[in-house]
């Protein structure tokens, strides 16, 4: 009994320091030791992704939102009278940002960039690559979530004594806590008036850490700006202000201003040579530069070889989800917000200047493809948004007795062949699926329209540790390949979509249509699940450029076989009005995108971050780097437009300015 007694007692001592009725001294050092803990956690996040920020680790501004966003909190746990309630509170609150802080860093380390809360509807997509994701976050990550994990417990149960004032002093305390509260909340408006704004709403913006506050443009740069808490804060504002965003007279003025300065478009050489031609736009999953060899995608390689072929092309990224990225901007000629999630807040916005509505309208059918099911990204929804007639997910394709397996089948007289689902050869092999493809199906009758067709690929996605069944299914085929090297990985995956390529041209050769239709070739992202960087830098660099996004982009036509090289600097916004002009249909002067072969078009790429690429050069803003050919006139006149073209496209987007310009008219 006496045992037992003791032990009670010893547990009490530790479980609440100070007792029941702890000093002022006692109640201090827990304040400090549980701030500390919330303190920590963002200076260990801020630390590790130091190399995506504009904004030195020691600046005041983080700091200052780190530790009152951290005494809210505090406060808020400490203010709990039930012990009981008060530990659960803490557990749930700390370990759940100690997740949130692991999922970001591993969002850096994967993409480059983190989430924003408009963004998490697209992390579905990517639980496939759950493990690769896991490796890539190395066993250091896992060391330091202990750790946190460790010092959460011990602060739970060491370091949260009941704090109840007295009876007499419980008015004193709660008056004491809401003028903390309220210094707190005063000291975090105002820290944003810190930062730097001599150049504000100058060329030199994105150089102003107030312009990047107030636009919230950029996550990796906003992590770094206004510390972990600052962040979620910043980003649930910006979110929930989204939502109620309305386009002003003065912003409705601002698009008109922009799209009236672009010179109409121009008949060039390039107008119609492809008119009344059936469409089919291939979006090549991480089909990078460096892949597309004689030895590796031969068949693509044949192909490029006998096409308009855009040397110059790049795929900025300017919202995670890079697949969905590249895929919005390829349709709407608009690249997506930076801090927003397209495929769900867009789905009720006008798209009557999207590439598929256009060439409805010109007489098109019009539908999209793809392994994924409807939900994923909610292609569903905004394919149909975006002017498709319908969204076709391989799943629809599948026998129903093989709905929970890898193989299906087709019946080659009579008897059962076997297909790989997962294979891009799918959507060749499978008659059904390829029949309404090409217009001739049992869900797709052209009816003697031409049709327009867009696929997105997908065997050759992340990841290239040689785990997964679409590696399995590649190294098996293709035995030449290192399962140990990422690199061979990775061109063993491409080789599938490769395959696709050259068994499409053979079906549409077998059905009467490949004189009669061009295929666009273009890759949504370079393959950034690879790790050695360095060495991927290599394989993609040429003498005057070190930008990763440059991808392959080629136009084929079987009735018009020869290479063209075209070496001006484009972009993905850009194919929408350069296919147009090649089909011969009228080019919407109001979109942000640009003909190629539109002679008044200098040819550029413009970045997230503020980096653009013209034939000339390459920079970030305000620095001199790699432009000894571009004058500081040229550079300045350049950035000035770059803000401009970021602050319309974002207008475009959150008003549904199409829809105010098709009721106005």
């Amino acid at each position: 009994m006496a045992i037992k007694e003791k032990k009670e007692k010893k547990e009490k001592k530790w479980h609440n320091i100070g007792g029941d009725n702890p000093s002022l001294g006692i109640k201090i050092l827990s304040y400090l030791v549980v701030m500390a803990s919330f303190w920590s956690l963002d200076w260990w996040l801020r630390a590790r992704t130091l190399s995506i920020g504009r904004y030195d680790f020691w600046s005041w501004p983080p700091h200052l939102f780190t530790i009152f966003y951290g005494v809210l909190i505090s406060l808020v746990i400490f203010a709990i009278p039930n012990k009981r309630v008060k530990d659960l509170t803490y557990s749930i609150v700390f370990y759940a940002l100690v997740a949130l802080a692991v999922f970001q860093y591993g969002s850096n380390l994967i993409v480059g960039k983190f989430m924003t809360l408009g963004e998490f509807g697209v992390v579905g997509e990517g639980t496939h690559y759950f493990g690769f994701a896991m490796q890539s976050l190395g066993i250091m990550t896992f060391v330091w979530a202990g750790i946190f994990y460790t010092i959460g417990h011990l602060i739970k149960r060491y370091f949260l004594p009941n704090t109840v004032a007295k009876p007499e002093m419980k008015k004193k305390a709660i008056i004491l806590r809401c003028i903390i509260a309220a210094c707190c909340i005063i000291f975090i408006i105002f820290i944003p008036r810190l930062y730097d704004d001599s150049n504000k709403g100058t060329w030199l913006a994105f150089d102003s850490p107030a312009y990047e506050y107030e636009t919230f443009s950029n996550p990796g740069f906003d992590m770094q700006l206004c510390g972990f808490y600052g962040y979620i804060s910043r980003d649930i504002q910006t979110t929930v202000r989204s939502k109620f965003k309305t386009i002003s007279e003065e912003e409705l003025k601002k698009v008109d201003d922009f799209f009236a300065k672009k010179s109409e478009h121009k008949d060039n050489s390039m107008t119609g040579i492809y008119k009344g031609k059936n469409v089919i736009a291939i979006m090549m999953e991480s089909m990078d530069d460096w892949l597309i060899t004689p030895e590796d995608t031969p068949n693509l390689y044949d192909i490029k070889s006998k096409s308009i072929d855009f040397t110059n092309f790049y795929t900025p990224t300017y919202a995670n989800g890079w697949t969905f990225n590249t895929e919005f901007a390829f349709n709407s000629s608009t690249y997506p917000k930076a801090n927003g999630n397209a495929a769900y807040a867009l789905v009720r916005n006008d798209f009557s200047k999207s590439i598929a509505s256009v060439m409805k309208s010109s007489g098109y059918t019009t539908n999209s493809f793809h392994e994924g099911e409807a939900t994923f990204y909610n292609r569903g929804q905004i394919h149909e948004a975006l002017g498709y007639e319908k969204y076709h997910a391989f799943t629809e394709y599948f026998e129903d007795d093989a709905m929970d397996d890898i193989i299906d089948y087709k019946m080659v007289n009579g008897e059962k062949k076997e297909l790989i689902k997962y294979d891009d050869t799918y959507v060749t092999q499978k008659d059904e699926l390829f029949y309404d493809l090409i217009g001739r199906g049992e869900n797709v009758q052209s009816d003697g329209k031409p049709f327009y067709s867009f696929i997105i690929t997908y065997s050759p996605h992340l990841a290239y540790d040689g785990n997964g069944y679409e590696t399995e299914l590649a190294l098996a085929k293709y035995t030449q390949y290192d399962p140990g090297s990422e690199f061979d990985v990775a061109r063993a995956k491409a080789r599938l979509t490769d395959d696709m390529a050259g068994e499409l041209l053979s079906r549409l050769k077998e059905e009467g249509l490949l004189e009669d239709t061009v295929i666009l070739f273009f890759a949504d992202h370079y393959t950034y699940g690879i790790k050695d960087e360095e060495k991927l830098h290599s394989l993609s660099d040429t003498e005057d450029n070190t930008i990763l996004e440059r991808t392959p982009a080629f136009i084929y036509c079987a009735a018009n076989e020869s290479h063209v090289e075209v070496d001006k600097v484009s972009q993905t916004v850009d194919l929408e009005p350069t296919l147009l002009n090649l089909l011969g249909i009228e080019v919407p002067n109001d979109i942000m995108g640009r003909d190629i072969f539109d002679d008044d078009y200098q040819g550029y790429v413009t970045f997230a971050d503020g980096r653009w690429i013209t034939n000339k050069g390459e920079t970030y803003t305000g620095e001199d780097k790699g432009v000894e050919n571009v004058s500081k006139e040229e550079i300045q006149r350049m950035d000035e437009f770059l803000q401009e073209y970021y602050e319309v496209k974002d207008i475009i987007l959150d008003g549904n300015y199409y829809a105010l310009k098709r009721k106005a008219s």
